[in-house]
């Protein structure tokens, strides 16, 4: 199976020169609320694929593979967590996507319950942010043309699962930006399984991002160095002041030349 274009929930820093010769060009990554957890996108990761040329598209993920993972005011909170994330610790360029999870099955009475006013939240606070970032969803057919019927999202990412309501005719449509493709194991030593993707290049740009190149700070460093003023050696100032006379401050000298200017006046 050739691809492209793969999601891991595993740190892939130290896999690069694997994706590389496999020839992947992109990689889906995870935002989360939990900071420490292991599947989370790192600074230090996003730099190391960047640098290799290879696009991230990240997906914001806690849960959400239940109704009660959606509601107003935990998309609020969700889409504030992720622009902090996305914008103050991987310094995600902007005009990229960030998509947000919808991992279930869900109904039509689920999806205008919950997932609906989950995602108008996500786009409200987006929009009061200033829209760093397009939004997509990462989800079953039938919640991917949902939300972008709507007008929610920009970007959809269809999910593996064929049985999930609408998936089919929407994979049919070509409306995905992304598609995913069953798991697979042994790939470039994951530890893991990865999932295979594959990019709709007739659907425009999917949101995938490099980071901007950085500065070394070795050169930073040149260009701001400090050659300190040449100093005269000890020795040279003690000879000079050897070799020239002594003169008696000014006063001094003119004392007797005032004294004899007295006495002829007396006289």
């Amino acid at each position: 199976m050739a691809f492209s274009a793969l999601d891991t929930a595993q740190n892939a820093r130290n896999l690069i020169p694997c994706l590389k010769d496999k020839q992947i060009a992109a990689i889906g990554r995870y935002y989360t609320a939990r900071r420490i957890n292991p599947k989370i996108l790192t600074a230090a990761e996003a730099r190391r694929l960047s640098d290799a040329g290879i696009k991230i598209w990240p997906v914001y993920q806690n849960r959400h593979r239940f109704e009660a993972d959606f509601s107003s005011a935990k998309g609020r909170r969700e889409a504030r967590d992720a622009l902090d994330y996305a914008k103050n610790v991987i310094r995600q360029p902007q005009g990229s996507a960030i998509y947000f999870s919808a991992d279930f099955d869900a109904t039509q009475a689920e999806f205008d319950r919950a997932i609906l006013p989950h995602f108008r939240a996500i786009a409200a606070t987006f929009a009061a942010a200033g829209n760093p970032y397009r939004i997509g969803v990462y989800g079953s057919g039938a919640v991917c043309q949902g939300l972008l019927d709507a007008g929610i999202v920009k970007l959809t990412w269809l999910s593996q699962s064929g049985g999930f309501r609408g998936t089919r005719a929407f994979k049919a449509s070509r409306r995905w930006n992304i598609l995913q493709a069953l798991p697979l194991a042994n790939f470039c030593n994951f530890r893991d399984e990865i999932d295979p993707d594959e990019i709709n290049g007739n659907a425009g740009d999917f949101g995938g991002f490099l980071l901007p190149a950085s500065t070394p700070t070795s050169a930073i460093g040149a260009e701001v160095a400090v050659v300190p003023a040449a100093r005269t050696p000890k020795r040279k100032i003690a000879a000079k002041a050897r070799k020239e006379p002594k003169k008696a401050p000014a006063k001094a000298r003119a004392r007797p030349k005032a004294a004899a200017k007295r006495k002829k006046k007396l006289a």
